[in-house]
């Protein structure tokens, strides 16, 4: 990924000396059954023809095929088992309150973000207090779930685990003392979120369960009270107090456009940008540059391995040092799913380059695909994992057959950019196009000139956060050569 020469300009990726690509796609079929079953015993039977197809497979290819590949079956079995078990988890978990008056007390569990006229944050709901059809009066229950359907309908409060609810409060002014960590109690109605209205549409069910969100509220500030702090991560709290160090810094340096842009590009911190600027950036198809993505830690990664080369660190010493700093870089993003997803990819190539010489893209993409849907098999269906994994896997295919076909007179620098662009653009443009049911011609040559112009943007401003802080005078000098 972060080395385009390396890459292998032939598409490997049903060889059989890859057992790890073929458990990957067993995994994603076996989460594919589990969410298109509508019965259990369908699924089972799916899962059994499944494992006989891959069996038959696998008998012609004997001789010449890695046993390793059979772990493509346990892998099936996988995927299949714990997307169920997520289906059910998250379908059932907020369902017994579905628009019922309730009380919730729980965490906030990242920064909140204000918005115009609303405030919205994601809760780690704790204890849930309300009217449960079946429950008798004052009964407490830990599991969750468990009621006693035989009892009178009552007042119960429901002690809860990884139960998340993405909160919306409407108020002017973003609540006072509310921040990452604070202990909230809140009243209001638990709505479910609606999958797919009509063909081709927006998937909201998909989208927030891939968050491990089960509910949603929308609540008036009155209804709410901050009581107290509850408890913070270390590496996370650090990572926001580098995020605020960050937008000070570029917010000291640079006018406030300019500001905000930059502030996208390296952070993804969005909300001082315009709405009418953001709209520009769409409609010119590189609002993905304001994304926090994969591309990002690239841009980050390759001249950070680059500078501890020249400084003398070998590649295993440079990715050893590399690996914590991306983990901040991370927290300091505000640890948003598709930097988490693209921390992940990078961690598994930094975790090669030290044990092994030479790591093998698509076996890379396959592990980092297989750690990601074991944490949340919803994952699959995520916009921003799909697009991820295309783009990588396009370059790998595509880059070398398209650089090659450039003229060798260009200069180096020219053809890797241009060719490295395309070919990412091959992977991703069909599945945004299915996805928006849209496609623009113009994002094909804007990207060729967005995306090098974002990459040296993105490194520059990480030297002008450092150096704000650092030296206010010098800060400003290089936010001279960052006005777009």
């Amino acid at each position: 990924m972060f080395r385009l020469k390396n890459i292998p300009g032939k598409c490997k990726v049903a060889n059989m000396r890859r057992p790890l690509v073929i458990s990957a796609v067993s995994m994603i079929w076996g989460i594919i059954l589990a969410d298109t079953s509508k019965s259990l015993g369908l699924g089972a039977i799916l899962i059994a023809v499944s494992t006989a197809a891959l069996l038959i497979f696998y008998r012609p290819l004997k001789a010449g095929a890695s046993r390793f590949i059979l772990l493509a079956i346990p892998f099936l079995v996988t995927g299949f088992t714990l997307h169920s078990l997520n289906r059910n988890h998250y379908g059932n978990l907020f369902k017994v309150w579905e628009n019922q008056k309730v009380t919730v007390y729980g965490r906030v569990l990242f920064e909140p973000e204000f918005l115009e006229g609303k405030t919205r944050f994601i809760l780690d709901a704790g204890t849930v207090s309300g009217a449960v059809e079946g429950s008798g009066p004052g009964t407490t229950s830990d599991a969750g779930t468990g009621f006693d359907t035989g009892a009178a309908s009552g007042n119960t409060s429901v002690k809860l685990k990884n139960a998340r609810i993405r909160v919306t409060v409407y108020a002017e002014e973003p609540p006072a003392n509310i921040k990452y960590g604070s202990m909230v109690e809140m009243n209001g109605k638990i709505k479910l979120p609606q999958g797919r209205r009509n063909i081709g549409g927006f998937d909201m069910r998909r989208y927030l369960y891939a968050r491990r969100i089960s509910g949603t509220m929308a609540v008036s500030e009155k209804s709410m009270t901050v009581l107290e702090d509850g408890g913070t991560f270390f590496l996370k709290r650090t990572g926001y107090e580098i995020r605020d160090a960050i937008l000070k810094s570029i917010g000291g340096c640079l006018p406030e456009k300019e500001a905000s842009v930059l502030s996208a590009m390296l952070i993804g911190y969005t909300a001082d940008m315009p709405e009418e600027m953001e709209e520009s950036f769409r409609r010119a198809g590189i609002a993905h540059i304001l994304v926090v993505s994969g591309a990002n830690i690239a841009f980050l990664l390759a001249p950070l391995l680059w500078l501890l080369g020249i400084m003398g660190f070998n590649r295993r010493c440079a990715s050893l040092i590399s690996f914590p700093l991306m983990i901040f870089y991370v927290f300091a993003t505000g640890m948003e799913a598709s930097v988490v997803r693209a921390a992940i990819m990078a961690g598994v190539i930094l975790i090669g380059m030290v044990f092994w010489r030479k790591s093998d893209v698509y076996c890379s993409l396959a592990v980092s695909a297989i750690l990601i849907l074991l944490t949340n098999t919803y994952m699959v269906y995520d916009l921003g994992f799909i697009l991820s994994f295309l783009a990588t896997l396009s370059i790998a295919v595509f880059y070398k057959p398209l650089h090659d076909k450039i003229p060798d007179k260009v200069p180096e620098s020219i053809r890797s950019t241009v060719s490295g662009t395309l070919a990412a653009q091959l992977g991703v443009v069909p599945a945004i196009a299915y996805s928006f049911n849209t496609f623009s011609v113009i994002s094909l040559f804007s990207n060729i000139l967005a995306v090098p112009l974002a990459g040296f943007l993105t490194v520059l401003g990480a030297v002008l956060a450092i150096a704000g802080n650092a030296v206010p005078l010098l800060g400003r000098v290089i936010g001279r050569f960052t006005r777009i």
